[in-house]
């Protein structure tokens, strides 16, 4: 993790700058560190990296204040007609029963997602951290609740903490 301290670093002042209560701090961070971590991965390997940020309705509530440019039109049926390429029809079973006939692939898929998600609530702990020390006594394991969450019904998911993975939690 020592590696990686400068660029959680700089997604921590990048988010401080930015301004905001904790939890929009620790949000904006989490989406800034995806971001420099894609930047780095293009050093590496140069290409196209994808970042995808939390498009859940609690992230997005805080921050969207509506769309006003215009969409422009880019993909146009006439064009497609046009177009010099073999048309291939398939129906959504017909695609969803290949895709599934692959297990290996599903299962690679299946398991990229849930580290990736693992990895994340990590790195967010990691964050949250730099803000205040996590509580330790009655648990037994490190875990920070977030004062978004305080007073909440909140799900554990598999921070680690033996014994409490799937529990329910009152923050």
């Amino acid at each position: 993790m020592e590696d990686y301290q400068p660029l959680v670093k700089e997604a921590i002042e990048w988010a401080k700058a930015k301004g905001g209560d904790k939890c929009e701090i620790v949000g904006n961070a989490m989406d800034r560190l995806f971001v420099v971590f894609a930047k780095e991965i293009l050093k590496l390997i140069p290409g196209r990296v994808s970042v995808e940020v939390d498009a859940s309705p609690h992230h997005c509530s805080r921050n969207w204040t509506g769309d006003s440019e215009e969409l422009k039109v880019v993909l146009k049926k006439s064009k497609a007609s046009d177009a010099s390429v073999d048309r291939i029809t398939v129906s959504e079973a017909a695609y969803r029963w290949a895709l599934n006939e692959d297990p290996m692939s599903s299962d690679k898929l299946s398991e990229g997602i849930r580290f990736f998600a693992r990895d994340a609530r990590l790195l967010e702990e990691v964050i949250r951290s730099t803000f205040e020390p996590l509580p330790t006594k009655s648990i037994g394991s490190p875990i920070s609740i977030p004062s978004c969450l305080r007073g909440k019904r909140a799900y554990l998911r598999g921070f680690g903490a033996k014994g409490l993975r799937g529990k329910r939690f009152h923050a």
